[in-house]
């Protein structure tokens, strides 16, 4: 069994049923939702799969709330323009960090220098819309410099209409210990970005004042 948590990609960018993948997952509020107001899961995958699953879901009694329905289904309507835009400022924006002399690493899968590149060129048709990058001066830099970000919100959401910026250590990562995050290669000075649909001009002019403020 082989079971692919898509939400990053999207449908739009990568379909894993059709690389032999036996069950497709996607945290709805994320890209598909876009606009961070709603709760909700999808998954697709054969019928034998899927009708084990509803049997379960059947018995624990968990269910989508009406307004939650609406909210994702009226956010999937504009899903294909705004992953298109999020893709394009994701690797302009992975591109110009790279070259930037206070940030250490750009973790991007559309950068040719990712160790994965070649797998998810032939795999996908975009990268996403989320990168990671490392700041020299590790917690106490990105201390200083994500709360003078100006058009980023300091959140642990993504996949939004607006960009939504924030370090794994106290968001996604902040119940493993220093030494946990060290043993999977998670800088304590590493800062997630989710790109919104915003100018990417107006994006990369926000990030370099903001890194002005630790060179």
């Amino acid at each position: 069994m082989v079971v692919v948590d898509n939400t990053f990609a999207t449908p739009i960018k990568q379909n894993p049923l059709s690389l032999g993948a036996n069950l497709v997952l996607h945290s709805a509020s994320k890209f598909l939702g876009g606009h961070a107001d709603a709760l909700g899961g999808v998954a697709c995958g054969a019928k034998d799969v899927i009708e084990k699953l509803y049997h379960y879901r059947e018995i624990n009694g968990a269910s989508l709330a009406p307004m939650d329905a609406y909210s994702l289904l009226r956010g999937m309507k504009t899903l294909c323009l705004r992953i298109e835009r999020q893709n394009e400022s994701a690797l302009i924006i992975a591109q110009w960090l790279q070259q930037h002399p206070l940030i250490e690493q750009v973790n991007y899968p559309g950068l040719e220098s990712h160790p994965h590149h070649q797998i998810a060129k032939s795999q996908m048709r975009g990268y996403g819309g989320v990168l990671s990058f490392s700041v020299k001066g590790g917690l106490d830099s990105i201390k200083t410099f994500l709360p003078k970000l100006k058009y980023a919100h300091m959140a642990a959401n993504l996949g939004c209409v607006e960009t939504v910026v924030g370090p794994p250590v106290v968001t996604s990562h902040v119940e493993c210990t220093a030494e946990e995050r060290a043993a999977a290669e998670i800088p304590e000075g590493l800062v997630r970005y989710s790109c919104g649909i915003e100018d990417v001009q107006d994006l990369i002019q926000d990030l370099k004042q903001a890194l002005t403020e630790i060179g």
